[in-house]
């Protein structure tokens, strides 16, 4: 009826995961698109990714069909150039149904430098603000904590405050990822640095237990900006 506006397509885009890292130049990743058949009818329509230039996107626009009773699911893989600004983008997907109405939402995309697969941390030395036993165990010195072996580790006292540093080598870089190998409780942490001021020192800088133990730490690892 002409000046009645039209309904939307379906009542949300659902989209999984809804935010994502990339490198730029690095692999790609995928999200899902669900558009849930909450229509009583079907709606055929085009969805669309609205990705900044030079972003590949597969597919950018593809027509499908939400059948009546049945969610469309659309997978969508993404990858950013090299040279693309590292900061966060939105990038709005929308589903325009052939009666021109529209239902939207947004990727977050988290863009990172692109990281050297190099570990540098074994080349540099390691220091703690404290050991499991004060020196009774040397097995958890610091040391082991970036020799690059999974089977040893360093075990701090007991405390909340613990740190465990390392200097990255004897040169300087500008810091691309730190990832931490810890205990059962502790688990395995990547953070992404972006490529932080160019430093030849990091530090784990503990706060809270997971344990009533001190903090286990297999391995500290730092990758440099390729």
């Amino acid at each position: 009826m002409a000046g009645v506006p039209a309904v939307a397509p379906v009542a949300i885009l659902a989209i999984t995961p809804s935010t994502v890292d990339l490198e730029a130049g690095g692999d790609r990743a995928d999200v899902t698109v669900r558009l849930p058949a909450d229509q009583m009818r079907d709606v055929t329509g085009t969805l669309g990714v609205a990705a900044p230039s030079g972003w590949q996107i597969k597919p950018a626009s593809t027509t499908t069909t939400v059948y009546r009773g049945t969610d469309q699911s659309v997978d969508i893989s993404m990858a950013v150039p090299a040279g693309a600004a590292t900061t966060d983008y939105n990038v709005p997907v929308t589903f325009t149904a052939t009666d021109g109405s529209t239902a939207s939402s947004v990727i977050t995309v988290h863009v990172h430098p692109r990281t050297s697969s190099t570990n540098i941390a074994p080349t540099g030395t390691a220091t703690a603000s404290c050991v499991e036993g004060d020196g009774a165990y040397p097995q958890f010195d610091p040391k082991y904590a970036i020799d690059g072996d999974l089977s040893t580790r360093w075990s701090s006292c007991y405390d909340d405050s613990a740190w465990l540093g390392a200097t990255a080598c004897a040169c300087h870089h500008r810091k691309g990822r730190l990832a931490l190998r810890g205990g059962v409780r502790q688990g395995l942490q990547d953070r992404d640095l972006d490529g932080a001021p160019s430093a030849a020192y990091v530090r784990m800088q503990g706060v809270a237990r997971a344990t009533q133990y001190g903090f286990s730490i297999y391995e500290l690892q730092v990758y440099p900006t390729a």
